[in-house]
């Protein structure tokens, strides 16, 4: 009887230390979030703007002149839903904010959730799910997604503990429905590993299986009545594996040199640690969806339609869920200690290199904001942008996300009174459409290349802009110019900062 209690005490004092490090982590996983003023990941601005509007469409009932109110009914819509029950209280960055911290707690703390309920005990490891936290899908900003991917081992704790039988069902249809109103590829990934956990139990038993997968059923069923916008054009890289290979390695960058230095650092003295002094092995039931989700990634093409990066948002999903599903037991020496410890000042360092870096580009995200500001009302704001779309060249791909400013167009339409062609309203996907007066507008934006580096590409782009800007009643047209090296003629330039120019088309 003492010895059962002892036991029961030391799982107890095991818990509160896992749990007092999971708090510190967080704390450290947040610390950019904290420090910087702005969220200076790509598509935020974009999404925040589109929050300002939903903002006065729902709550104010305020009529735009650009948009109109579409549905919600939609998969892709979690930052839409709960950023326009956040904005009221926080505005529009207060708002992403708020989305992104719980994001990545929800992300940190469901691995180690699912680790706890998939291993019967409590483990420090998943807690390395910190150094990946900060990956390709987060600084591009894609939030839907990661929440989404956020709650998917939420979902996977909760259908492990329901068993099979009826309650087994209801909380798997549950999840899966939504899943897809979150994202739609966060679904697929809890569908396969949440497949993947019915096959030990039943093997290639194909009956028993195919009335165990039924609970997906309903939100499959759910997706279909969705509307959906991402049909069109799917495209591989070329060459294949070398791309591959690239789409694996950019998978896990947080845009910082020095982070990714120590991410490196930190997964390579983990990966010793736990093959020199553990005991280890994959819980069995994961097996099967890691497996068919790198199956997935080697098949994935880079876009489908709109959607792009289509194939990197998985390699970080996949080390995640493998981190949850490792049961890992620590034999305890000093060189273990060491390497502890190593993995720790890794990630301290990731998290202190981010969080300065992101604070370095607070004081020109202002600058562009007041420029922007100063913009007259019903100002429409075209984008032109010189960046490298090589693959293999690594400073240009750091370069461009340093910062990220192909959407700083929509610090505009923050107040709701300017335009920026560059955000998103595509039918199926988000819940606005662009009214017909500014449709030429949207449309020729998104037709613009992603490369703009020439003269002669500017002034093209530019003639363009200039055949809407003078049609009778147009509204005044700005050309904003990221890292262009080049300077248009027939302009006049009204703003200036480190790597942008903003100018008067008329």
């Amino acid at each position: 009887m003492e010895q059962v209690e002892a036991s029961g005490e030391e799982l107890r004092q095991q818990r509160q230390r896992v749990i007092g490090a999971a708090a510190a982590v967080t704390l450290l996983v947040l610390l950019p979030v904290l420090a910087a003023r702005h969220l200076p990941l790509m598509d935020a601005p974009a999404h925040e703007a589109r929050l300002a509007f939903l903002r006065a469409a729902i709550f104010s009932g305020q009529p735009s002149a650009f948009y109109a109110l579409g549905s919600f009914f939609l998969p892709d819509i979690a930052f839409d839903a709960i950023g326009t029950m956040l904005v009221p209280l926080a505005g529009p960055e207060g708002a992403a904010r708020i989305f992104f911290a719980l994001t990545l707690a929800l992300q940190l703390w469901g691995i180690l959730v699912l680790n706890r309920v998939a291993t019967g005990r409590w483990s420090a490891v998943p807690l390395a799910a910190g150094l990946v936290l900060y990956s390709l899908t987060v600084i591009y900003g894609f939030l839907s997604f990661n929440f989404g991917l956020a709650l998917v081992p939420w979902a996977l704790a909760l259908r492990l503990r329901a068993g099979t039988g009826p309650r087994g069902f209801l909380v798997g249809a549950a999840s899966g429905l939504v899943l897809v109103f979150c994202h739609v590829y966060a679904f697929a990934v809890y569908a396969v590993m949440a497949a993947g956990f019915a096959l030990p139990r039943h093997g290639f038993a194909w009956r028993s299986l195919a009335g165990r997968l039924t609970e997906f059923a309903p939100p499959a069923a759910l997706l279909l009545f969705m509307a959906q916008g991402i049909a069109g054009e799917v495209r591989f890289g070329d060459p294949y594996i070398p791309l591959k290979v690239s789409a694996l390695a950019r998978s896990f960058t947080s845009g910082s040199v020095t982070g990714d230095a120590a991410f490196i650092a930190g997964a390579c003295l983990l990966l010793a640690l736990i093959a020199a002094f553990a005991r280890r092995r994959i819980v069995p039931s994961f097996v099967p969806g890691l497996l068919i989700l790198s199956g997935l990634f080697l098949c994935m093409p880079f876009a489908v339609g709109f959607a792009t990066y289509v194939d990197c948002r998985l390699p970080a999903a996949l080390a995640l869920l493998a981190l949850a599903g490792l049961d890992v037991r620590i034999r305890h020496s000093r060189t273990a200690a060491a390497l502890i410890a190593a993995v720790a000042l890794a990630f301290v360092i990731k998290q202190v290199a981010l969080t300065a870096l992101w604070r370095s580009f607070d004081p020109l995200i202002d600058q562009a904001m007041t420029a922007f500001a100063a913009l007259p009302t019903g100002s429409v704001v075209m984008t032109a942008e010189c960046h490298t779309n090589i693959v293999f060249d690594v400073y240009g791909q750091y370069r461009a996300r340093q910062p990220a400013m192909p959407h700083w167009a929509a610090f505009a339409a923050f107040d709701g009174t300017r335009f920026d062609p560059g955000g998103w309203a595509i039918r199926g996907q988000q819940p606005i459409i662009v009214k017909p007066a500014y449709r030429q507008a949207y449309t020729l934006q998104q037709s613009f290349p992603d490369k703009t580096c020439a003269l002669q590409g500017l002034q093209a782009q530019l003639q363009y802009i200039r055949e809407l800007a003078h049609r009778p009643g147009a509204s005044p047209y700005y050309l904003f110019a990221i890292r262009v090296p080049v300077t248009p003629r027939g302009v006049a330039q009204v703003a200036r900062g480190r790597d942008f120019a903003l100018y008067t088309v008329r």
